[in-house]
């Protein structure tokens, strides 16, 4: 298969679709673009108009097309709209341009995909550096001793809490099993007067006496 024999097929192609640029990148034999191919990648930049949806559908429509069209098989496709920053980068930089259907809007995709991944970069490194330092750095260092105190700080709380949510029996012994108010000393809740050991209220003395 000549690739430059099939420039045109490719154009084609391209034109009918809403394929904005293409990169190719292979095994050549010759010249990058005019030489034989054993085994291509084609990386595609679609149009804006097309929805992120049909992102997949495009994909494989292209690896059919393509393959019929170059006559060659293990085709891969990528579709530049959803690459990884890094991705995008790698063919700009590596790749040959196959097709493109506006240089000044190409130019201007690849320069503001560059510049992105460079931004990326930028911060990126300075992360994996400053977390280089903290490993370095004692402040990962597991202390045993401070771990001790939480510790202990921890199960003197928990026994607070439990003694807290025990009754006392001086307000709620009547609540425990088998407690027994007595009955002799107790206040009649309806008058002030003292209930006798036999269930019986005891009058109160105001200057009157009950005779036996």
């Amino acid at each position: 298969m000549d690739l430059f024999e099939k420039q045109a097929q490719i154009h084609s192609l391209f034109q009918r679709s809403p394929v904005d640029a293409a990169y190719t990148q292979g095994t050549a034999s010759g010249r990058r673009l005019a030489g034989a191919f054993s085994d291509l990648d084609v990386a595609l930049l679609l149009l804006d108009k097309v929805k992120t949806n049909e992102f997949f559908d495009y994909q494989v429509y292209f690896v059919s097309e393509l393959s019929k069209t170059l006559e060659t098989q293990g085709l891969e496709v990528v579709i530049l709209n959803q690459a990884s920053l890094l991705q995008r980068a790698q063919v700009i930089k590596s790749w040959n341009i196959l097709y493109q259907r506006d240089v000044k809007r190409r130019v201007q995709w690849e320069t503001r995909a560059v510049m992105e991944y460079l931004e990326f970069q930028k911060y990126d490194d300075i992360q994996s550096k400053a977390l280089a330092e903290r490993t370095k750095s004692d402040r990962f260092a597991i202390d045993p001793e401070y771990v001790k105190a939480r510790l202990a700080r921890l199960r003197e709380q928990l026994r607070v809490l439990a003694q807290a949510s025990e009754p006392r029996l001086d307000v709620l012994g009547a609540l425990r099993p088998g407690a027994v108010v007595p009955a002799a000393g107790r206040r009649d809740p309806l008058r002030n007067g003292r209930v006798s050991g036999d269930g019986a209220r005891a009058p109160q003395a105001r200057g009157l006496s009950r005779h036996t």
